[in-house]
């Protein structure tokens, strides 16, 4: 299986968020090939809008005229910002008037056939998951593309430690994102998984042995595998990446992205200056 990321989809939202995500798609895009979407949704008023909705609203419901035409001068001046950077680069804009922001991405990411969704987040609700406009994994799950969540601290960063979690079976679309960011960088994998038996013996799973050997197979690459413990797998996997100082961590968007009770992501709980980006990738 291959994976490319030559064309990207950028939700806008016109602050650093945006700034952010356009800086990291630069820093992927593979080649002259290369095309960038950037994507406004303004949201519609909902049929009944509550005292609720007023209270709760992150963005105001308008669609008149003007701000369209507002709204289209700021995507043309992030287009030629990224213009001036990589004038190879095709790039499209979009804006789209929806009630649900998260399906207008999923809706567009398959429209345009994305390879890569790139959200930048600079806050969050992250004791009120509920309130969130977006949730990269839903997104995920949803559109079956790959979602790069980063944080303002990761967008200078090169990628050196990638940590990809390990289950049960072969992690096809994660060795495949693996080899997809070989192409334009250099880094070490690290493997991690949570099986052993119940003597405390460490087993070390063949889908873990088989991802190794698979990724062995570059004689460039550095790749390591470690057993990991923990009850909530989604904090132990946080943990061993501030232990590795990882740049980047590959899961499932379905399995490897809650973390805690109040159903909080990954993404919620790592701080602004975060180094760390989350790859969400759908396994078959």
């Amino acid at each position: 299986m291959t994976i490319n990321f030559s064309k990207i989809l950028i939700p806008v939202d016109f602050s650093v968020n945006t700034r952010v995500a356009i800086r990291k798609a630069l820093f992927l895009c593979e080649g002259a090939n290369t095309a960038i979407h950037l994507l406004h949704v303004m949201p519609g008023r909902p049929a009944k809008y509550s005292i609720i909705h007023q209270f709760f609203a992150r963005y105001s419901y308008s669609n008149d005229q003007s701000d369209i035409k507002a709204c289209r001068e700021k995507l043309e001046q992030y287009r030629n910002y990224i213009l001036s950077i990589r004038p190879d680069i095709e790039i499209a804009t979009w804006i789209i008037i929806q009630k649900s922001i998260e399906e207008a991405i999923i809706e567009k990411s398959k429209n345009i056939g994305a390879e890569l969704i790139v959200i930048g987040t600079n806050s969050h609700h992250s004791w009120l998951p509920f309130l969130n406009t977006v949730v990269p994994a839903t997104i995920a799950k949803k559109s079956g593309i790959a979602v790069l969540t980063v944080k303002p601290g990761a967008v200078n960063d090169p990628i050196r430690t990638v940590v990809v979690p390990v289950g049960d079976g072969f992690p096809y679309n994660k060795v495949a994102a693996v080899n997809a960011l070989k192409k334009r960088f250099r880094f070490q994998t690290r493997l991690v998984t949570f099986r052993s038996n119940q003597d405390g013996a460490v087993i070390v799973p063949g889908s873990v042995l088989n991802a190794y050997r698979v990724l062995k197979n570059n004689p460039e690459s550095q790749v390591s595998y470690e057993v990991l413990h923990g009850n909530n797998r989604a904090k132990a996997i946080l943990d061993y990446c501030a232990r590795v100082n990882a740049d980047l961590l590959i899961v499932n968007p379905d399995t490897e992205m809650k973390i805690g009770w109040l159903n909080r992501q990954i993404p919620d709980v790592l701080p602004v200056h975060s180094k760390t980006q989350i790859l969400a990738i759908n396994q078959i």
